[in-house]
């Protein structure tokens, strides 16, 4: 159980991992070499992580969500230790088959697709799909004799920082229905696929759903459609500014449930990215200016909202984001600072009241846990660049 004692105690939990892994004077190196906005990349970390999950749900077959950390060096890491992977796009596709992995490692997982999707999939060698709703056959028709199909099913939770039933997912009350009617209309339906959200803050929606899709297996086969393959989507959450449940404890209650509804001959499949990445990325950032402002120090860098902080504005995210100075000095004087990025945009703020030490033109900031959904969702806005990815052992 997490205690509000561990949460207060979160911060310097994290300060020390972080320094564990590179020493100030590393990433003072890496960025006088490499420039900043700069995202270090764990080899290491990245393989631990797989490595992790699969010990604690060994009965499932890990698909990488490639949107959550698209870099071409990662994906092949990944590729390399043979891990698979969810595409939801051409191009998506070619950058897994570009890192080495083949389209047997890859199923399409995008509930809604144009034809062109449908046909480049194929093309590429990919026979199994997602879908949620019988308007999305059409794109099928094509190709009725080629593809297997996953009905995604949605599960609507308030226990996750994003609701992924919001958008996609057919009701449970018609799941069965939607099964015979796709089965009638020719095609083979394979099985069933959920996500119960995005940074899950407890198993137990993911419990809920597997136990929820075995009774919907069970009614399938009733009326003569039978199901062979359970997509548990993502949802494995990662380190933020709040104590989470390790990856142990988190799957311990989805492996018991798996192994206690789903016999061995159901293949179970999963879509896990922040789970896998999150953890593997340290960002560092750069002081470009500062200002006085309601009399607060404004700290101007060259990251913020329209790079790796993006996730802020499409996640609700929270990062923590500490100087370099307070890290080789625990005792230093702390003073409640904002910080923006570089753009021109007053959008571009993207943390108030952050306890900084006074802090000069060109010193270092660093965030931990951002390999999800940062570089993945930076943009070149007013022309300053992305963060440079540099990968380390």
């Amino acid at each position: 159980m997490i205690t509000t004692i561990m949460s207060k105690k979160w911060p310097l939990v994290q300060k020390q991992k972080l320094l564990r892994w590179l020493s100030t004077q590393e990433i003072t190196a890496l960025a006088r070499e490499h420039g900043t906005p700069l995202q270090i990349v764990s080899r290491a970390r990245l393989l631990d992580q797989y490595a992790e999950l699969k010990r604690e749900l060994p009965m499932v077959d890990h698909h990488f969500a490639i949107k959550s950390f698209p870099s071409p060096e990662g994906l092949k890491i990944l590729a390399d230790a043979g891990m698979s992977f969810d595409v939801a796009s051409i191009g998506e596709i070619n950058l897994a088959l570009q890192a080495g992995a083949t389209s047997e490692k890859m199923i399409h997982t995008h509930p809604i697709k144009r034809l062109q999707d449908v046909r480049d999939a194929i093309a590429k060698g990919i026979d199994t799909f997602v879908y949620d709703s019988l308007y999305e056959l059409e794109v099928f028709a094509p190709y009725i004799d080629k593809v297997k199909l996953l009905l995604r099913v949605s599960f609507r939770t308030d226990d996750a920082q994003i609701d992924l039933s919001y958008k996609f997912g057919a009701p449970v009350e018609s799941t069965v229905e939607l099964l015979q009617q796709t089965v009638n209309a020719g095609y083979q339906v394979v099985g069933l696929s959920f996500h119960a959200g995005s940074q899950l803050y407890s198993p137990q929606p993911m419990v809920d759903a597997i136990t929820i899709c075995r009774e919907l297996f069970d009614s399938a086969d009733k009326v003569g459609v039978t199901l062979s393959v359970l997509d548990i989507g993502g949802g494995w959450p990662a380190p933020y500014t709040e104590p989470i449940p390790d990856k142990k404890e988190f799957c311990e209650p989805i492996r018991q449930v798996l192994e206690s509804l789903f016999p061995r001959d159901v293949r179970i499949i999963s879509e896990v990215g922040r789970g896998i990445c999150a953890e593997a990325v340290v960002s560092v950032m750069s002081v470009m200016g500062m200002a006085e402002r309601e009399s607060q120090l404004w700290y101007y860098l060259d990251d913020g909202i329209y790079g790796s902080y993006s996730g802020i504005l499409f996640e609700h995210g929270e990062y923590h984001i500490w100087s370099l100075e307070e890290l080789e000095h625990p005792n230093a004087i702390l003073a409640l600072s904002t910080l923006a990025g570089p753009t021109c945009d007053s959008v571009d703020v993207f943390a108030r009241d952050v306890p900084l030490p006074a802090l000069k033109r060109g010193d270092l900031l660093v965030s931990p846990s951002m390999g999800a959904y940062s570089w993945a969702t930076s943009t070149s806005f007013n022309a300053f660049p992305i963060p440079k990815l540099v990968f380390v052992d």
